[in-house]
Formats: structure tokens, C-alpha cells, sequence
């Protein structure tokens, strides 16, 4: 009887440290937060005058499947254009160059949940720009969050 009261114990000890290990490593796994941002960009018109308005929309996507801390994008303005307009967008903090300014737009969110944030870039093509250019323009996104998908992190917009 004692030999089947030791088993026993014996095997309920492991089962115990069995299911321990894995509910420690399941509950590790779920510790590290992960998201995959996104970001596309699509000018408007195209092709464009110079010496008008050129338009970009930008869309930030956090694919989940966590939110995503301290999300933030970035464009640097094409060579031969100025700073327009940026309208707010809710849970985004931007800045911009003055209005009639080249430079670098760059907007951040503390806490980027799963969805899309849709932003509207507008720029002054000059009109010392010859006729027929291309002008090309990329916005990139990052995050303190670890990103399953780094390959979607840049969008580009090619404007003739």
C-alpha cells in the first residue's frame, strides 16, 4: 500500500511541475507585446502642375495584434515642395514646417490600438519645378512596440 501511496505522490509531483512549466512559458509568451504597423501613401492629383497643390494621404495601420506603443511617422518633404496643410487627427500629436516651408512632418501616439489613422498631407509644388518631374516621397512608421512585419513599414509616392 505504501508503494502505491509513493507512486502516487510521485506522479502527482510531476503532473504538478509539468503543468507549472507550461502555464510560465505560455504566460512569457503573452508578456511581449507584438504589432504590425503599416503605412501607405497615394498622391493626388497625378500627374501634377507645377505651381498647385499636391495632395498625400497617408494611412497608419496598426494590424494588431496588440497596440502599440509609442507609434510615430515621418516625411520628409520632396526637394521642390513647401508645407501646405495637416489637419489634426485624433490621438496623433504632429509637427510641421511653417506654411511655405520645406522640412520633415512628423506625428506620434503614445498608445496606437489595432485600426487605421488617416491623414491628410497637403504640399505647394513650386514653380521653378520643371515640367514632367518626378517627384518622389516616402513616409516611414515605427513603434517601441516589436513589429511582426518590418516590410510594411515604408510607404511611397511617385508623382509626375
Amino acid at each position: 500500500m505504501k508503494k502505491y501511496v509513493s507512486i502516487t505522490l510521485l506522479l502527482l509531483l510531476l503532473v504538478c511541475l509539468f503543468v507549472s512549466s507550461a502555464e510560465t512559458k505560455r504566460t512569457h509568451r503573452s508578456l511581449v507585446a507584438i504589432a504590425d504597423l503599416s503605412i501607405t501613401k497615394v498622391d493626388t492629383p497625378d500627374p501634377v502642375n507645377t505651381g498647385s497643390n499636391l495632395t498625400y494621404t497617408i494611412t497608419v495601420t496598426n494590424n494588431g495584434p496588440d497596440t502599440a506603443a509609442n507609434a510615430s511617422w515621418s516625411d520628409t518633404l520632396p526637394a521642390g515642395t513647401t508645407f501646405v496643410s495637416l489637419p489634426d487627427v485624433g490621438g496623433w500629436s504632429c509637427t510641421a514646417p511653417a506654411v511655405g516651408d520645406p522640412g520633415t512632418v512628423s506625428c506620434s501616439n503614445p498608445s496606437l490600438g489595432v485600426g487605421s489613422s488617416v491623414f491628410t498631407l497637403q504640399v505647394a509644388v513650386a514653380s521653378t519645378v520643371p515640367a514632367g518631374s518626378t517627384l518622389s516621397n516616402t513616409a516611414t512608421v515605427t513603434s517601441s512596440t516589436s513589429d511582426s512585419n518590418m516590410g510594411n513599414n515604408s510607404g511611397l509616392a511617385t508623382t509626375t
